[in-house]
């Protein structure tokens, strides 16, 4: 995410109107062809700066994203490299303007661009592997600097420096320069949506950056047409790049920083809660990213106090009741839920930039108002991919900004102006979290009003009780965080959560989980459970969820040649270790696991006990699998098993046919590969008999669906699919219930092109094509 570039009232129009506007209204007579060309070379330049700059961010975290095994804070990470060069580029250009003058600034920034051209074609630096064990976050940024930092720098600096450019012209709108910033909004938002419904889905990623590093040189020559506008400019040497900046406090600052750092990470936090608790879909991303975007170009169009304060109401209606369900863990079905997610960050985000449009400076401290606003982008990256990962166990930051976010705009109401002491507002929340904490307690364990009506008549109570203490907006954030804190204490103590833990890959729970015939422990991972273990000592071997007995799994350690499932085994995908009890005497298994924290919640917590029961002496590669089996020798294994998920899907680099062929490298003759395709929203099976059919293989599914006492004993639905490279490789495996030819319509995947909009679920397929619901 970048801090966008936004235009002033004054100019905010549609793109059309203000292309020829200023020149025609401001000095009619001279609107001829030169004046309108030297309009149309800076409008056209800085349209592409922004659209190259959104469009090589998704096209670089793509890149990325398989060395990492696809997880959501790889995205993160990546906001916070583009966050903090967007910084770079932004003081860059304001120092620039004030000490070089326009002619030497424009000489210096097309070295630096044509310098930058070094770095084409996009792609990853060569030599960088990312560490196996620990958080890979400083190598990411490194990575990030090494291989796209310096075009990435020259873009980011695009906007303000061609404004001031454009200001040293001798074009009669050059002392209202801010039109060009609808032509950066425009460029911004249309890649952002152009990515991925019309680019990823039809160019593969190599062709992607080579036509992105061919528009960048195109966009050089149009700096250096701009540039030369201004070197024959009449007066443009003399005249100052910047008129003299009024003093800004630093008080001032501080609310420019806090206005930007709470959408900044909103905007993060939103798409982590949403792709991990709520619901798992590929290019979700994109949606709060567009409507983030959507705030900064509504907010600087359509600055108003009456704007303010009907959308401070309405995100008090929003924010305060979902802080409460988030607080209680409720259920809400999963569209009303994105509904509700994303409507309460676009109508935050928008009050914050309403506010921060209306305390903008004055043309002179224009940069450095944007150097602020920019700072503030940053320090919200950091607090959501450096800080919170490293402080919470669960992806805490995300209510935290909504608290900070109500505080701020609740400060516009005309009743904000009561001064109270922070001792007082303290004292005042302390008091609320207290009471919530002890009513929760009382609510939510009787047993005659059970765990959802209670926590629906908390949220209702505390939401109007709330609004009843007044428009203060310290006192009112303050008691809103202090009666989610106490709402969420106390459902902690009957929740059964008795592990919290969070790593780069993701924030997992380990909880209890008690029925009428046996007591479970479960492991999940935002929506989804990624395995379960009966704590009874005399089941506790007995696999569980999508690896029961009597379901796929089963069928194929009962099926498969002794030969296959007695001897070497390669599991990629750790979870809880279930697999580990379909070892038999003399087998030889081997994990292969990208985050530490599950070998410690499988292996050292004591949560879990398959390993140590089953395969106590199994070896635990760290580290990405693909990776991992590079360095394994030919025909290693008999049974190679693929149940990696992040979330509720499999990382995208595992499915490709590149990835099927190194899987038939390390498989021994007449050995066999099984994948787990279970999602709610991916048809992957249709992946998979891609990849079969590149490999001339035959494939065989089976989806297991248990009945109402198996759901109980927590035995999940799931869908498996073995593939072997000759007929009778599998054994007697087609002959058993349930398992049929693989007849999905084949989509093939590559490293370098995956199209996920062709297997969503409702995309045209066969009728026994879907997947089941994990």
């Amino acid at each position: 995410m970048t801090t966008p570039a936004v235009a002033p009232p004054a100019v905010a129009r549609a793109a059309v109107g203000v292309v020829t506007a200023p020149a025609a209204t401001a000095h009619p007579a001279t609107a001829h062809a030169a004046t309108r060309a030297v309009l149309c070379v800076f409008v056209a330049a800085t349209f592409a700066n922004a659209a190259l700059l959104f469009l090589v961010e998704p096209l670089f975290s793509k890149l990325v994203l398989p060395v990492l095994g696809g997880s959501s804070a790889v995205w993160t990470t990546c906001m916070l490299f583009y966050q903090g060069v967007l910084l770079a580029g932004y003081a860059y250009a304001h120092l620039g303007a004030r000490w070089l003058g326009p002619r030497r600034h424009g000489a210096l920034h097309l070295a630096l661009v044509a310098a930058s051209c070094a770095a084409l074609p996009v792609a990853l630096a060569r030599g960088w592997s990312p560490p196996a064990a620990g958080t890979p976050v400083l190598w990411l940024l490194g990575l990030l600097t090494v291989s796209l930092g310096a075009p990435f720098f020259c873009l980011s600096a695009g906007a303000p420096l061609l404004q001031r450019w454009f200001a040293a012209t001798d074009h009669p709108a050059r002392h209202d320069p801010y039109f060009l910033y609808a032509a950066s909004n425009a460029g911004s938002l249309l890649a952002l949506l152009a990515y991925p419904t019309l680019v990823e889905p039809r160019i593969a990623v190599h062709a992607q950056s080579r036509a992105w590093s061919v528009a960048y040189l195109a966009l050089g020559v149009g700096l250096a047409c701009c540039a030369a506008v201004v070197w024959t400019a009449r007066g443009a040497a003399g005249r100052p790049a910047a008129a003299d900046a009024p003093a800004i406090t630093w008080r001032r600052r501080g609310r420019w920083l806090a206005l930007s750092a709470v959408p900044s990470s909103l905007l993060l936090g939103v798409t982590t809660h949403l792709s991990t608790d709520v619901a798992p879909v590929p290019l979700l991303w994109v949606v709060p990213l567009a409507l983030y975007l959507v705030t900064f170009i509504w907010a600087f169009a359509r600055p108003g106090r009456a704007s303010t304060q009907a959308a401070a109401r309405l995100q008090t209606l929003l924010v305060v009741p979902l802080l409460f369900v988030s607080a209680l863990a409720l259920q809400v079905p999963i569209l009303p839920a994105l509904v509700w997610h994303l409507l309460a960050f676009f109508v935050t985000a928008l009050v914050c930039h309403v506010r921060l449009a209306a305390d903008r400076p004055e043309v002179g401290a224009l940069t450095a108002y944007y150097v602020w606003m920019s700072a503030g982008g940053v320090l919200g990256g950091v607090v959501n991919a450096l800080v919170a990962p490293a402080v919470f166990a669960g992806v805490y930051e995300y209510p935290l900004a909504m608290v900070a976010g109500l505080g701020l705009a609740r400060a516009t109401l005309p009743a904000a102006g009561r001064l109270t002491s922070w001792g007082q507002d303290s004292g005042v929340a302390a008091g609320l979290g207290l009471v919530a904490w002890v009513a929760g307690r009382s609510v939510l364990a009787h047993p005659a009003i059970g765990l959802r009506l209670g926590a629906f008549l908390l949220v209702s109570v505390a939401a109007l009780g709330l609004l009843a203490l007044g428009e203060r907006p310290r006192r009112f954030a303050l008691g809103a965080g202090a009666v989610a804190l106490g709402f969420a204490l106390a459902h902690a103590g009957v929740d059964g959560v008795e592990l919290r833990a969070r790593s780069f890959y993701g924030a997992y729970e380990v909880r209890r989980v008690a029925t009428a015939d046996a007591t479970f422990q479960l492991l999940v991972h935002g929506t989804t459970v990624h395995g379960a273990q009966n704590v009874a000592p005399a089941r506790a071997r007995e696999p569980l969820t999508y690896y029961a007995r009597s379901g796929a799994v089963g069928d194929l350690f009962a099926a498969l040649p002794p030969r296959v499932t007695g001897g070497r085994v390669g599991v990629v995908g750790l979870g809880t270790g279930s697999l580990a009890c379909y070892a038999r005497p003399g087998s030889r298994w081997t994990f292969f696991e990208i985050d530490p924290l599950i070998v410690q919640i499988a292996r050292g917590s004591g949560a879990f006990s398959y390993l140590q029961r089953c395969t106590p002496h199994a070896a635990v590669v760290l580290g990405d699998a693909r990776v991992a089996l590079s360095r394994v020798a030919p025909g290693t294994f008999d049974l190679l098993l693929l149940d990696a998920f992040t979330s509720d899907a499999v990382p995208t680099h595992l499915l490709t046919t590149e990835a099927f062929r190194q899987y038939a490298r390390v498989l021994a003759p007449g050995g066999v590969l099984a994948v787990h395709v279970s999602n709610k929203y991916l048809a992957l099976d249709r992946v998979v008999a891609g990849a079969a059919d590149a490999l001339g293989w035959t494939a065989l599914t089976r989806t297991s669906t248990p009945d109402a006492a198996a759901q109980r004993g927590w035995v999940q639905e799931a869908r498996w699919i073995a593939i072997a490279r000759q007929p009778g490789d599998e054994g007697t495996l087609a002959s058993r219930p349930g398992w049929a030819a693989l007849r999905a319509a084949p989509v093939a995947w590559r490293d370098d092109f995956a199209n996920v909009l062709a297997v969503f679920r409702g995309a045209r397929r066969p009728r026994d094509g879907g997947g089941p619901d994990r």
